[in-house]
């Protein structure tokens, strides 16, 4: 039974104050010590977030604080619950609280390049915390994803040793694991700064439980609508936008997103901290509009549903474009509405988005480096964020799209040579299983393709693969 529970510091993690009170009282075992803070012996300390506990730990906490108060102010939940809907942060708060453990389903956890490896700290704030409390301990907002760099001491954060994902489970105190003596990294960067600053003071404000904010469409409505739509309308020039956010990160040490994550936080289905903290930087936008909500009125509503009708478009799409009007024009300061309807200038649009088509249909095709993908317009309409029906007032671009159409067999065969090639580079044995794994393609799709194959590969290429046939 314990009796003891060190005191939690500020920003400290959760795991931090374990391994710390797994240190303080000299057990023997890690095993012995989950026994006593943990409900399941065997538990994999989770780093960022709580297991279920042991119910006299659990009480020992609650004497303090409420487990609400934990999870908010001693977990990572403030980054990966931050920009999720609402009925996703309601459940994966309420599941932390009552020591669930499917809270994962809820949150945004990262896996690319932001996604942490191991748990980090700041020599200069290790220091400090040896002085005021006689030793160090694991701070969150070391922890952010996408945060390399102390923003209070201007220096870089070191990795330990720590793994945050793999490993055998234990408890590893902070103060254990940094030295003393530590080589210390100064940072100079002034956008990139800004950048960190601006992902610690989102991460530092209050969880809001009740309202449905969507950062990423708030992020739409605040963009230059003269510079990143085309002719005024409601079509985004994706590409010029890309291109000055590549060019704004272009020399700091930011991880940068691609092409299709922008668009998917302005269209509202991607919550990853890092991006949209960095894209709210690029934008110019302070983090109260991050959180402002949108909703239609009951009139607003009911004309969005009939536009939608009549356009025959979803409603859902009718719905935002008809509030990020409403919003700019109420940022503009403007009191009074033509209310004339202007005709769209077709032609203009088709002449502006026509070289923007022509590049998406372009990376669309592919290179044969990755994994070749059809140029339809529908995966042209999806990349760009526009209907489907729209290109029928856009002959040329339509057009444009038409030019990369292919034959079924055509496609299989630049399938089977991408396979190809990978097999060759990675140095592996060339056979019929890894070819279909790759592809997913039938022996007899592979027959078909074979005319395909011999007119737009090298010679020894359509050779070691028809000797396949043969096996």
């Amino acid at each position: 039974m314990i009796g003891y529970m060190p005191e939690i510091y500020p920003d400290e993690l959760l795991y931090s104050l374990f391994a710390r009170y797994y240190v303080h009282s000299g057990y023997a075992a890690y095993i012995d010590a989950a026994n006593d803070i943990y409900r399941n012996k065997r538990t994999r300390p989770v780093h960022e977030f709580i297991n279920a506990l042991n119910m006299d730990v659990k009480e020992l906490l609650l004497e303090r604080h409420t487990m609400e108060e934990l999870i908010e102010k001693h977990t990572m939940f403030p980054a990966y619950g931050r920009f999720v809907s609402l009925e996703r942060r309601q459940n994966a708060f309420k599941s932390l609280v009552n020591g669930e453990g499917n809270y994962f389903n809820w949150l945004y956890i990262p896996s690319g390049e932001t996604k942490n490896k191991s748990l980090r700290w700041c020599p200069l704030c290790a220091q400090e915390d040896r002085t005021t409390y006689g030793e160090t301990y694991w701070h969150r907002f070391h922890q952010i994803p996408g945060v390399d760099i102390c923003p209070m001491h201007k220096c870089y954060l070191c990795s330990s040793s720590v793994e945050i994902k793999n490993g055998s489970p234990n408890l590893v105190a902070a103060e254990q694991e940094i030295a003393i003596e530590t080589p210390i990294t100064p940072f100079e960067g002034d956008v990139h700064e800004r950048v960190i600053k601006y992902m610690i003071d989102v991460f530092n404000r209050p969880i809001d439980l009740k309202t449905d904010y969507n950062a990423g469409l708030s992020l739409e409505t605040r963009l230059d609508r003269e510079k990143y739509y085309f002719n005024h309308s409601w079509m985004r020039n994706n590409r010029l936008l890309y291109d000055d956010y590549l060019d704004y990160f272009r020399n700091t040490s930011e991880c940068i997103m691609n092409f299709s994550t922008i668009q998917k936080i302005l269209n509202g289905e991607e919550a990853s901290y890092a991006f949209i903290c960095q894209l709210a930087v690029f934008e110019n936008v302070c983090p109260d509009i991050l959180f402002k909500t949108i909703v239609p009125n009951d009139i607003n509503q009911k004309i969005f549903k009939q536009i939608a009708k009549e356009l025959d478009e979803p409603e859902e799409i009718v719905t935002r474009i008809g509030l990020a009007v409403i919003n700019s024009f109420s940022l503009s300061g403007n009191t009074t509405v033509k209310k004339s309807r202007s005709k769209m200038k077709w032609e203009d649009i088709d002449t502006q988005l026509l070289p923007e088509v022509r590049e998406c249909s372009k990376q669309i095709y592919g290179d044969g480096t990755s994994r070749p993908r059809k140029v339809t317009i529908k995966a042209v309409c999806r990349a760009l964020n526009l209907p489907d029906k729209r290109f029928d007032n856009l002959p040329r671009c339509k057009e444009e799209i038409l030019k990369w159409s292919e034959t079924q067999e055509h496609y299989w065969a630049r399938e089977v040579i991408w396979a190809y090639n990978k097999i060759k580079k990675e140095d592996q044995v060339l056979n019929w299983k890894k070819i279909r794994t790759l592809t997913n393609i039938r022996k007899n799709n592979f027959e078909a393709c074979l005319p395909e194959i011999k007119s737009s590969a090298v010679y020894e290429t359509y050779k070691n693969l028809l000797e396949l046939l043969e096996i």
